[in-house]
């Protein structure tokens, strides 16, 4: 299929997620076909530039589940949380009660880690402004390494945020993130969402709370007095992970909370890519996959107009 070769031919740093979309049709079954049928009349001949105005993240949805409209993109939502924090940070000390609650991911700051922060924040946004509860909060996905490490050392991040997500200024300007050494950009006070790793050490200078974990690492019982039981979404048990990936975690809790089932194509790429890496392509002799897995990887694929996404001619 066309979509099968433009991975292909273009994954210069990646070694799964392509070779994912063949195996796992493989092993789990059902028919690839499906998926990449059709593409080459619908992949477009060159991408469409993003210029869109500021939305208000906190109102991203408006009833959009409900009337079944399409949801704003990842690019657009990480661009307007900035401007937001930005606005914030420049007006008067927030109110405890209007504490902003950044996601963040673990320090080595992998895939799994900022897209699971990036994706999350947006399910929580989504949430917040369907069911009407902290409709005004601000969810801000913080980049758990620095801006510069991300561009040189996570090609497979920044290629799926860039190249498939639509955030095309990533690889030479982190300026759509917000990233941990940025420290204009963080604000002194905050709750803490943590994704992949259930232990924050601190960051000095900076009054951060850890209210909740999603989490598929050994539980290392941390933060207990602030996170209670209810708020630690922990995939462990009996010495072994329950999902190969955070992102398969951030993929229930959009299906569990939406409203919806039609999940936009950039977050389902950024999510299903980042599933396929951690398993290595669900395949049954790396043993890293689960049914959870498998469930939200299918479900994704099911459920995506991936015909909105613009995919690039050349890299």
């Amino acid at each position: 299929g066309s979509l099968r070769y433009w991975f292909m031919s273009r994954l210069r740093y990646m070694t799964w997620i392509l070779p994912s979309f063949i195996a796992f049709s493989t092993n789990q079954s059902f028919s690839s076909f499906r998926f990449v049928s059709g593409f080459k009349s619908r992949i477009p001949h060159s991408r469409t530039n993003i210029s869109v105005p500021r939305i208000n993240s906190s109102k991203m949805a408006q009833s959009s589940c409900a009337a079944g409209s399409d949801l704003a993109s990842v690019a657009d939502f990480v661009r307007s949380v900035k401007g937001d924090v930005i606005a914030t940070l420049s007006s008067d000390e927030a109110k405890p009660s209007a504490l902003p609650n950044l996601i963040i991911g673990n320090e080595a700051g992998d895939a799994d880690s900022i897209l699971s922060a990036i994706g999350l924040a947006y399910v929580k946004a989504l949430q917040a402004s369907t069911d009407g509860h902290d409709r005004n909060k601000l969810f801000v996905p913080v980049v758990s390494i620095p801006a510069e490490n991300l561009k040189v050392q996570r090609p497979e991040t920044t290629f799926l945020l860039s190249d498939c997500a639509g955030m095309e200024n990533v690889k030479a300007d982190v300026n759509d993130l917000i990233a941990i050494d940025q420290h204009d950009l963080l604000p002194k006070q905050a709750t803490l969402t943590l994704t992949d790793h259930n232990f924050f050490r601190g960051k000095a200078g900076f009054d951060w709370v850890v209210t909740e974990i999603v989490d598929h690492h050994s539980d290392e019982g941390k933060h207990s007095d602030t996170c209670p039981s209810s708020k630690r979404n922990i995939a462990f048990e009996d010495s072994k992970a329950l999902v190969a990936s955070t992102t398969t975690l951030v993929a229930e809790e959009f299906y569990a909370t939406a409203g919806t089932d039609k999940i936009p194509p950039s977050l389902a790429i950024l999510l299903l890519g980042t599933m396929l890496i951690d398993s290595i392509n669900m395949s049954p002799k790396a043993g890293k996959g689960t049914p959870r897995d498998a469930a939200m990887i299918q479900k994704i694929m099911d459920d995506t107009d991936w015909a909105q996404l613009n995919l690039p001619d050349e890299i």
